[in-house]
């Protein structure tokens, strides 16, 4: 537990800028787990939600820009269309 409290609070403003649509991205990869999979599993999630140097971070993160620019828009107004899974508790 202090890792993944590690990772979310060690620096106070890893948030700006960040591409708000990862968040999206990882819960949905989370719903897709067996429920005793998750609690196994919550730490590599909140690795990947907090990695902003990863690879596929990036990538997203460019992905994201250049849409938002080709509509003129702010990069938070692109929405991602995911197929969200049921979840079972």
């Amino acid at each position: 537990m202090s890792r993944i409290m590690n990772m979310m609070i060690k620096d106070y403003t890893w948030f700006e800028n960040y591409t708000i649509q990862n968040i999206d991205i990882q819960d949905v990869e989370f719903m897709k787990l067996q429920p005793d999979e998750r609690l196994k599993n919550i730490s590599k999630t909140v690795k990947r939600l907090t990695e902003l140097s990863a690879p596929k971070y990036k990538a997203l993160k460019l992905q994201i820009e250049e849409a938002a620019r080709s509509y003129g828009a702010h990069p938070n107004d692109m929405r991602l269309e995911l197929d969200e899974p049921e979840i079972e508790w």
